[in-house]
């Protein structure tokens, strides 16, 4: 408190009143400090009475117990020879108040402990010539066979007690009142426990008790030995403790201070026969005699739980469980088993490679349901791609170039995923598996997956969708199912390549000779199928071409007119000038270009590998060779036609090599005027080699070689002054538009319609054409000859 400021701002009387307030509350400050202090004194003085008080009780409670004590403690004078003559009498009141008690207490060792005394009640009483009495005959024989039963039915319960009991303190409890009882050996208490241990668990062996709940049966069964007979030495102690002088469980010495001091002093005397009832030695066992009888135990379990594992594994339907119940033993085997030579010789006398064979064989059974589950849903999917204007997007769609449709991706994705999950299976197997031998189970996932391979490259693929095809002939629907089916195993084969190979060669990493089996097989399959679809595509565009007819045009030399086209005329330096053919025969060309058409609708022409182009330049050298070769032979011998045939075989030969050509072409040049024959030849290889180079682009994913060309040559004058390059072929269907370009409003439909029907009216092609252009007329109607040059 600022004392001047307030001299300054306040007047006298306010001074003074803060003055009384403040004296006012130091008063009352005062009044609560002396009310507190009166009530921690009255606290003060009530807590010394009570000491007081408790003192006084326990002074008088001591002295009370001290007198008690002296008057039990003073020696009475008891007639002995009265005393002698009741003690019959005594015993048989003692037998009869402990009779009641067997088989009613919680532990072995009690029930033990009252049938040992109650036997021992008998036996002197039964002694004695009252006993010889009729009334007290016939009780103590009652007695003797009720004792007699008790004694076996106690046995019995003990030991099958013991085979369910774990617990160490338990265990050594039911074992020194066994030992007892019957009077053996701390090694044959060892043998009696392994015995009843082994019945019971070979009774839950029988029972639906699960593989893990005996397992870890066994294991503390080990570790339960190692406590009452190894390091603990628990049953020494235990039978050490109950033969010492006077020692009696907790009822009986409760019983002891309710007796008068005559039956007190006969008790406490019979109690010490119990103690020195137990008439072997008390030693600890050895720990190498210990290891080896619960090594031989061990070895009995296994045996008997072979038959339970066998039968158990059958069960195992899958990897995964396998995998779980692995992790489950892994945590009982986690730690060591005491009194045992080592984990890994149980779980090898136990399981051996039983759960390695059931895995083996679930790898392979996973393996064929993929399989199933795969050919079953591929095929009932639509294999072929999209078109490549169906869908629009920012991000590119690998999809749209791959050949494979998006039901065959999710098919075989879902099929990776599952190859890839059993991997992960295995993988983690033989990092958890305990057998010596279980890096071969990636051997056998290996093996599997190449089987897997095997069968789907040999076995026959159902086709249940006509993917498109509406034929109503049976002949060409059977046609159009064979070749189905064949595009399909293609397609089923190269999405299996394209689609994360790697799973695959994760699965057989571990041998770089299966990698490569497996890699050929898959393409190799992919080939031979496209390969078979070809034959029928190449059949079936032969059967439904006009090749047939070429063989009456060359024997009539009037209908030939009808294919003749634009030639090239080559000048000559002294007798003028003669014609050139530089285009194929139009069935021919036809013929080829219909073949790429259905290539490229079936999205497949950028696929073929050299194997495959090398089949099909076979296969077409082969078909058109004998079509030529046959047409050579029966041609009319005109300049016309044997100059025309005579260029198809040379640009067919460059095309597709066949010896054929050749015997086809020596067939013409022999119906050829040979000074003619000499004129053409150099201008008619040349203008065949043309064709070749410029048809390329058209028919280059039918032929195995590249016709080069030198940047030095140049392209006469003559041939470039052609228009019409390209064969005149009616109804050329042409490309459809875009789908994006064909989106127009409803009122701009007619406008466009009508501009297109004027260009196409405008076309200057010889022939007429429809209102679609082929993929060939694409190319051949815009490129002009003078790209060619240089």
């Amino acid at each position: 408190m600022d004392v001047e400021r307030l001299m300054r701002d306040l007047t006298v009387s306010q001074l003074i009143e803060i003055q009384t307030s403040l004296s006012k509350e130091a008063e009352d400050k005062k009044e609560h400090l002396r009310q507190m202090v009166g009530r921690r004194y009255r606290d003060v003085l009530e807590a010394s009475n009570v000491t007081r008080r408790l003192t006084e009780i326990s002074s008088e409670l001591s002295s009370q117990l001290h007198s008690a004590r002296e008057t039990i403690s003073q020696p009475r004078s008891v007639n002995n020879a009265a005393s002698f003559k009741r003690q019959p009498a005594y015993r048989f009141v003692l037998l009869n108040r402990i009779l009641p008690m067997l088989g009613t207490n919680n532990d072995g060792l009690s029930d033990i402990f009252a049938l040992i005394l109650s036997e021992n009640l008998h036996r002197s009483i039964s002694i004695e010539p009252f006993s010889q009495s009729s009334t007290l005959s016939g009780s103590l024989h009652a007695m003797s066979t009720q004792l007699i039963a008790q004694r076996l039915i106690t046995f019995d319960q003990l030991v099958d007690e013991l085979g369910r009991q774990s617990n160490w303190n338990i265990v050594a409890g039911q074992l020194a009142a066994l030992g007892i009882l019957k009077q053996i050996s701390v090694e044959e208490l060892l043998n009696l426990f392994l015995q009843s241990k082994k019945g019971y668990v070979d009774d839950n062996l029988k029972s639906s008790i699960s593989l893990l709940g005996i397992i870890q049966m066994m294991k503390d069964t080990v570790q339960c030995i190692d406590d009452v007979f190894g390091q603990g030495r628990t049953i020494v102690s235990a039978l050490k403790t109950v033969t010492s002088h006077g020692w009696c469980p907790d009822s009986f010495m409760l019983i002891a201070n309710d007796l008068p001091f005559a039956y007190r002093q006969i008790f406490n005397d019979e109690i010490i026969k119990v103690n020195n009832s137990y008439s072997n030695r008390i030693d600890a066992l050895d720990l190498n005699l210990i290891e080896k009888k619960c090594n031989d135990w061990m070895n009995d379990v296994c045996l008997l739980a072979k038959g339970r594992i066998k039968g158990m594994c059958e069960y195992f339907e899958r990897t995964e469980q396998i995998i779980e119940f692995v992790m489950a033993i892994n945590e009982i085997f986690k730690s060591d088993w005491p009194t045992i030579v080592s984990n890994s010789t149980v779980y090898q006398q136990l399981f051996g490679n039983a759960l390695l064979d059931r895995f083996k064989t679930l790898i392979s059974i996973e393996l064929s349901s993929v399989e199933k589950e795969m050919l079953a849903n591929f095929s009932k999917c639509n294999s072929n791609p999209l078109p490549l204007f169906h869908k629009r997007a920012a991000k590119f769609d690998t999809l749209s170039t791959s050949s494979i449709s998006p039901e065959l991706h999710d098919i075989i994705q879902k099929t990776f995923d599952r190859i890839k999950e059993l991997w992960s299976h295995v993988n983690k197997y033989v990092n958890i598996g305990s057998e010596e031998n279980v890096a071969d189970l990636q051997d056998s996932l290996a093996d599997a997956v190449l089987e897997m391979i095997q069968r789907l490259v040999n076995d026959e693929i159902v086709v249940t969708s006509k993917n498109g095809y509406t034929e109503s002939d049976e002949e060409a629907l059977n046609h159009v199912d064979n070749s189905s089916k064949w595009l399909m195993r293609f397609r089923l084969f190269l999405a299996l390549i394209q689609h994360e190979p790697s799973i695959l060669a994760q699965c057989v990493s571990r041998s770089a000779t299966k990698i490569e089996r497996s890699n050929k097989l898959l393409h190799s399959a992919a080939e031979n199928s496209l390969c078979r679809f070809m034959d029928f595509l190449i059949d079936e565009t032969a059967r439904d071409s006009d090749l047939t007819l070429m063989l009456d045009f060359c024997r009539q030399p009037y209908r030939w007119l009808d294919l003749v086209q634009a030639t090239e005329k080559v000048q000559l330096e002294d007798a003028g000038s003669i014609e050139v053919p530089t285009q194929l025969s139009r069935h021919l060309y036809m013929f080829l270009h219909n073949i790429c058409r259905k290539i490229n609708q079936n999205a497949i022409g950028h696929l073929f590998t050299r194997n495959v182009t090398t089949h099909i330049t076979n296969r077409l050298g082969t078909i058109l060779s004998e079509i030529l070769k046959t047409c050579a032979e029966d041609c009319f011998v005109t300049p016309l036609v044997c100059t025309q045939l005579l260029f198809d075989a040379k640009a067919l030969f460059l095309m597709f090599p066949n010896k054929q050509f050749i015997e086809a072409a020596t067939i013409l040049e022999a119906k050829i005027d040979p000074f003619d024959l000499k004129i053409l030849s150099t201008p008619l290889s040349r203008n065949a080699k043309l064709f070749t180079q410029r048809t390329y682009m058209l028919f280059g994913q039918l032929q195995t070689e590249t016709i080069g060309s030198s940047k030095d040559t140049s392209l006469s004058s003559s041939y470039t002054a052609l228009v019409d390059i390209a064969p005149k072929i009616t109804n050329i269907p042409r490309l459809g538009l875009i789908p994006r370009l064909s989106k127009l409003k409803e009122e701009e439909r007619p406008l466009k319609a009508k501009q297109l029907s004027t260009v196409q009216s405008g076309q200057t092609m010889g022939a007429k054409s429809s209102s679609t252009s082929s993929f060939s007329s694409f190319f051949t109607d815009k490129i002009s000859s003078g790209w060619f040059k240089a």
